[in-house]
């Protein structure tokens, strides 16, 4: 797990007091766009995600919901989960199909 902690870089500016609700609630989708773009293989988020993404974080409340979560998980839940505590559990999520 710590060789791939580098991994959640994308996470200290978003979880920033100022910074992250500005950067989650971007009226042009840029960081989202560039969290998109490292999936890999020429994957592009579409179009209709990213106008979908931008209506919601333009709700009142919703950038800054959005920059707490990730900094809650940074300072209270990350050692847990580093910890293993979190290893046994499973979620059941339905889908289609």
């Amino acid at each position: 797990m710590l060789r791939n902690v580098w991994r959640f870089w994308y996470q200290i500016p978003i979880m920033l007091p100022v910074i992250g609700p500005r950067l989650v609630g971007d009226p042009k989708a840029r960081f989202y766009r560039l969290l998109g773009s490292w999936v890999g293989g020429g994957f592009v988020v579409p179009e209709d995600d990213v106008r979908f993404y931008i209506e919601c974080m333009r709700q009142p409340g919703h950038a800054v919901a959005g920059s707490r979560w990730y900094r809650t998980f940074q300072t209270k839940e990350v050692v847990s989960w580093m910890r293993g505590e979190y290893d046994d559990i499973r979620i059941d999520v339905p889908s289609a199909g």
